[in-house]
């Protein structure tokens, strides 16, 4: 039988609103690194490893090193039904407010574009539509992106004139895919903004999408992106 001397270990390593913040983000995006986490937690990087090493003492995570960066999962897929009780008795008990934070994998910035899994899936959905195309020189906006973005408020003389790329892949490190960056990535972001499908935060690398932008991605991209998160 389980002591209660450890059911009192990781009651209490839960029991702290930013380590149950860090572990609910977890729960939706999977594998975070400790910078990530210390966003999420709205803390100082000493004050999250403290956080993240009491979380991984107690055995309800794991680490792994990736050159100069360390990075955090679920340790057991039994703390994701805990998670799922918890957040439904708070949901009982403290009204309908949410209760896990926006995922920053699903959807965030990598500079001034998006990334994540939102970010990639714009940029599939765009070559799919035949919006974005590859050539032997690179990623190319065609005729008709340059229509699509222009039909959503982008000033698209100024992104084929850009002094930066106007359109590169990035790498995406959670995906294990691209997302567009350079000028139309930033350009997509600014729009996504302007139309209210996205929200973003200064100083912080999350993106809220909002319920007009489920709606949007889904009729103007294809993208279910609620199912994503579920």
């Amino acid at each position: 039988m389980i002591s209660s001397l450890k059911l009192a270990e990781i009651a209490s390593a839960l029991g702290d609103p930013v380590r149950i913040s860090m572990v609910m983000s977890l729960r939706q995006d999977g594998q975070l690194s400790s910078s990530d986490l210390a966003n999420v937690g709205n803390v100082a990087p000493s004050t999250a490893s403290e956080h993240l090493a009491r979380l991984t003492i107690t055995g309800l995570l794991k680490q792994k090193k990736s050159g100069r960066h360390k990075y955090f999962r679920i340790a057991a897929p039994d703390l994701f039904d805990i998670l799922d009780g918890l957040e439904a008795l708070a949901q009982k008990f403290g009204g309908s407010h949410e209760v896990a934070p926006p995922g920053i994998v699903h959807s965030r910035l990598c500079f001034d574009h998006l990334a994540g899994r939102l970010g990639c899936g714009i940029t599939d959905a765009m070559f799919e539509a035949d919006l974005l195309s590859h050539t032997r020189k690179g990623v190319r906006l065609t005729a008709d992106g340059q229509k699509w973005l222009a039909a959503r408020g982008a000033d698209v003389a100024a992104i084929v004139t850009a002094p930066r790329n106007v359109a590169v892949l990035c790498r995406d490190w959670t995906e294990n895919s691209h997302h567009i960056g350079g000028a139309v990535g930033a350009s997509i972001l600014s729009a996504c903004k302007r139309m209210d499908w996205v929200r973003t935060r200064r100083g912080s690398g999350t993106v809220e999408i909002t319920p007009k932008g489920y709606a949007g991605f889904r009729s103007d991209l294809g993208l279910n992106l609620r199912a994503d998160t579920t």
